[in-house]
């Protein structure tokens, strides 16, 4: 199922020109690790790209953001209606319906763009997507996505060709949903773990810069 799907995906892919890949309101490391993987992989792949968030993400992704372009409904609502207006696809990632992106839902829903849910949450919206990916089966989203962009034409099942970035982005939403491996890891997920090793992402180091870079509010509260 997940071979047919790439086989879609890439087709669309190919024959678009302004895509956009929108996460969900409040981004965790899942929706912001998701967004950018995908992100990275359309870049290697010629596209240009625009990420939409609904809400600012948590400070300690920023690093997932480097070039602070990614465009952020609340703070620019604009632009944001602008890019979705002229999008030819868009990829929702991270979410199972599209009330999850507060105030872009309607904008989505009323965009005549071909739409594509990659997601691991249950009971998806699937009638307001023309493509799905759909399993709860999954650690996380960014685990799913992995597995799909392996399956690519571009990465054939060789970890080496998937950019660094992505594999970098993937496994930092992997490592927040499963809160470094203490909940919902399952044999798919260290399967995944070891190819990022093998590309050269170190788990170890990314864990304490997503697990140890808290904001002194976050830290207070965890103290209370």
């Amino acid at each position: 199922m997940v071979k047919e799907f790439v086989e879609q995906l890439e087709k669309l892919v190919e024959n678009a020109t302004n895509i956009v890949i929108v996460g969900h309101f409040n981004p965790d490391g899942d929706s912001v690790g998701s967004v950018t993987g995908m992100r990275s992989y359309l870049e290697m792949k010629g596209k240009n790209p625009k990420v939409l968030l609904p809400s600012k993400y948590p400070d300690f992704l920023s690093f997932l953001d480097a070039d602070c372009d990614y465009q952020i409904f609340t703070q620019n609502p604009e632009l944001v209606t602008e890019s979705i207006g002229n999008a030819e696809l868009i990829l929702c990632l991270d979410f199972n319906n599209l009330g999850r992106t507060e105030g872009l839902k309607e904008l989505i829903s009323s965009s005549s763009a071909t739409k594509v849910l990659i997601d691991h949450h249950p009971s998806p919206e699937v009638e307001s997507f023309d493509l799905v990916c759909s399993t709860v089966e999954t650690s996380s989203t960014c685990e799913l996505l992995f597995y799909v962009l392996m399956e690519s034409a571009s990465i054939s099942n060789d970890v080496q060709k998937m950019p660094y970035k992505c594999a970098e982005a993937l496994a930092t939403g992997m490592l927040t949903d499963t809160n470094n491996f203490k909940n919902s890891a399952i044999a798919s997920t260290y399967r995944m773990a070891s190819l990022l090793l093998e590309r050269g992402v170190s788990l170890d180091d990314l864990g304490k810069r997503v697990f140890g870079s808290y904001s002194e509010s976050r830290m207070r509260l965890m103290g209370e």
